[in-house]
């Protein structure tokens, strides 16, 4: 009975602690970056500059996160804001990536 007790009180101690750091909003990158003084883009100049990274046909924005990005982008010292758009053009799907302080984009690939 104790044994049982003792797992349910560690899987609940680990959700906690996984929520606590979660940033599904990008609240942590957005505080972050007001600490070292950056200004970033919003989410609605991102959606605009990865519709505009294709011609023509339609894109549909499914999903869209800003998140520190340092490990992928490795020239920056343990920050890089970037929005990371998924979105379908065509009916095709693409990952996005757009620096969230200067609006380049980092990354245009076809999702396979």
């Amino acid at each position: 009975m104790k044994s049982k007790l003792l797992v349910v009180l560690l899987v609940c101690m680990f959700a906690l602690v996984g929520t606590a750091y979660a940033d599904h909003d990008g609240r942590w990158v957005r505080e972050e970056a007001a600490r070292r003084q950056m200004t970033l883009i919003t989410i609605n100049q991102a959606r605009e500059i990865a519709s505009k990274s294709f011609a023509s046909g339609n894109v549909r924005i499914k999903e869209i996160e800003l998140e520190n990005e340092a490990d992928d982008y490795p020239n920056d010292i343990h920050f890089r804001p970037t929005y990371q758009i998924e979105l379908v053009h065509n009916g095709i799907e693409y990952d996005v990536d757009i620096d969230a302080a200067t609006g380049e984009v980092l990354k245009l690939k076809r999702d396979d």
